[in-house]
């Protein structure tokens, strides 16, 4: 599932209040007042709001954007807030391009550091062999690591971007700076 995917940008401090930064989202239209088990079953799950639309900027002549599960539960837009344990999760999609490494820029393969969050290790780089904090990882626009993650769901990477007001919710609503990326 391709998708738009925002998190706390490295280094961040990831104690914010979750229910604020719904509340800004509710109160602006990105998300409807009601969570949706619908979509996954996940609790955190909610339907478009009223200003998905505004708030998402879509290229092109006249994307087709459907926002509600069609009658074959076909895919359909709706926002997810994801928490996952330490070190977090790595979202990344078939187009995603390597990470890269914060000191020697080497390129560092998904599979790797895949391989290092499940043995819950620091990973090193295998030009300059240096171990790095996750935050010394350079994380590019198709690839992430976020222990919390507000995730746009059925987005096609670069068929839309986010409002200036939809960036600036988000890290007014959480208090801390946050990126996008696409997978």
């Amino acid at each position: 599932m391709h998708s738009l995917v925002f998190c706390p940008e490295p280094g961040e401090l990831l104690e914010f209040n979750q229910g604020t930064l719904l509340a800004a989202l509710q109160q602006i239209g990105l998300i409807s007042n009601t969570p949706s088990s619908a979509s996954s079953g996940c609790a955190t799950d909610f339907p478009a709001g009223d200003r998905f639309l505004d708030l998402i900027i879509f290229m092109g002549c006249s994307p087709a954007v459907q926002l509600e599960p069609g009658a074959q539960g076909s895919a359909h837009c709706y926002i997810s807030l994801q928490q996952h344990p330490s070190p977090g999760q790595l979202y990344a999609g078939s187009q995603s391009r390597p990470a890269r490494c914060g000191l020697c820029k080497a390129p560092i393969e998904t599979s790797r550091l895949l391989g290092c969050i499940e043995k819950q290790r620091l990973p090193t780089c295998s030009q300059c062999q240096a171990e790095l904090n996750w935050s010394d990882v350079t994380w590019n626009k198709t690839i992430g690591m976020a222990r919390v993650a507000l995730v746009i769901n059925n987005i096609f990477p670069h068929e839309a971007v986010p409002a200036d007001e939809l960036i600036s919710t988000i890290k007014n609503g959480s208090g801390i700076n946050w990126r996008y990326f696409y997978i």
